[in-house]
């Protein structure tokens, strides 16, 4: 029997990789962290850390000189998710394929591949060149307009009026490739899950709590019971999504409408969900570290990916905007006053706070309240919110 220390690599070293850097080194890990920034904050919380090009797969398998990785370890990532995939492929490492995820992070890719199976029913077109755009003047209200690649809501818009579409097509970047597709109606959901020797697993729910059009950003999350019928037909449309994509031992999120035709899958990838969601609110509401147990699978030490219990609660982010913030209230008082189960505030008075038109909302920070009744959750959320002190822009 070897004693090797075996090895796991994360490749994107942002805040969001602490949480499984720390879960890794506990398991006995040796961690190895890969970024192109030399500050982000992983590095410093590795074994060694590596500054590299992380767009670059050969690169990567370059700057571990000859050390084999054991486990590629699960971190939320956005288009860079193709070059830890590619070290899976390399090294025979459980975890996402490289096609798998080729089409995880490129929507064009991804609806092309869902749509001919019932699975995305909505028209959707690549907008390459400038005549692509200008054809898209006559794309059928609404519509959604996204980046082919990206993550977080970056550079969605919605366009529900003639003049708001051709206002949107014309402020596209140059020399990025976008999509127009279908808007389609109803209620927006994320969910967690695992799919392990082709068996998927469901874990949460998420119900999403979204600011109004055009950017549609989600700045909060119910959980919602399993067990439902709502949650069975939400599970079925994503494993039905991660079947066709090719995804296998890996744990992945989903994004989905409640559409008037069941459940259509908006995007889906082969990662955690970030935003403080694998790290913090998933197990807080049903006992289950998703990263913890992906790893111990990846070491073949025992794991269970299926929730041990469930805890209705909402997680809030700080979506004040077009506002100074002029007083921040205590955390033990509210701690005292509201039925928290965690809560973290990164606001100072002084601060300036644009429109929210992107994640970065998630920087601020969050709570998360405790309860089953939704109505009674948002009245507390937002007498919480009130408790800031606020100015409006001039």
């Amino acid at each position: 029997m070897s004693d090797r220390q075996p090895v796991g690599v994360v490749v994107g070293a942002s805040s969001e990789s602490l949480h499984a850097l720390s879960l890794a080194r506990d398991l006995g890990l040796y961690t190895i962290a890969m970024d192109g920034n030399p500050h982000a904050e992983g590095l410093a919380a590795a074994d060694r850390a590596i500054v590299v090009d992380i767009r670059d797969p050969e690169a990567l398998a370059a700057s571990l000189e000859g050390t084999v990785p054991d486990v590629v370890i699960p971190v939320p990532i956005g288009r860079y998710l193709i070059a830890g995939a590619a070290l899976n492929d390399r090294f025979h490492l459980p975890g996402v394929r490289e096609a798998a995820a080729q089409l995880c992070t490129d929507k064009w890719a991804f609806h092309r591949q869902l749509h001919p199976l019932g699975l995305r029913r909505a028209d959707c077109r690549l907008l390459r060149t400038a005549a692509d755009r200008a054809a898209a003047a006559d794309f059928p209200l609404p519509a959604i307009l996204k980046p082919r690649t990206g993550s977080g809501s970056r550079g969605v818009v919605r366009v529900d009026t003639p003049a708001a579409r051709d206002a949107a097509l014309a402020a596209l970047p140059e020399g990025e490739e976008y999509l127009i597709e279908t808007a389609v109606p109803g209620q927006e959901y994320g969910m967690d899950a695992v799919v392990i020797g082709g068996r998927f697993t469901p874990v949460l729910l998420r119900k999403k709590l979204n600011t109004p059009p055009p950017h549609c950003q989600c700045v909060g999350y119910f959980s919602q019971p399993a067990g439902t019928p709502r949650f069975t037909a939400a599970a079925a449309a994503a494993q039905q999504a991660a079947a066709a994509l090719g995804i296998d031992n890996a744990i992945l999120h989903a994004d989905l409408i409640e559409a008037p035709g069941g459940f259509f899958p908006i995007e889906l990838s082969a990662r955690p969900s970030g935003h403080d969601l694998h790290n913090l609110f998933t197990p807080l509401v049903t006992g289950i570290d998703m990263v913890e147990n992906y790893l111990r699978f990846a070491l073949g030490m025992p794991y269970n990916f299926s929730p041990r219990q469930y805890h209705g609660g909402l997680i809030r982010f700080f979506d004040f905007g077009g506002c100074t913030i002029t007083s921040v209230p205590d955390e033990k008082d509210l701690m005292a006053r509201y039925p928290l189960a965690a809560y973290r505030c990164a606001l100072v008075p002084g601060q300036r706070l644009d429109p929210v038109r992107d994640g970065s909302v998630m920087h601020r920070g969050y709570f998360v309240l405790r309860g089953d009744d939704e109505g009674e959750l948002t009245a507390r959320a937002d007498a919480l919110l009130a408790e800031f002190g606020r100015e409006a822009l001039v």
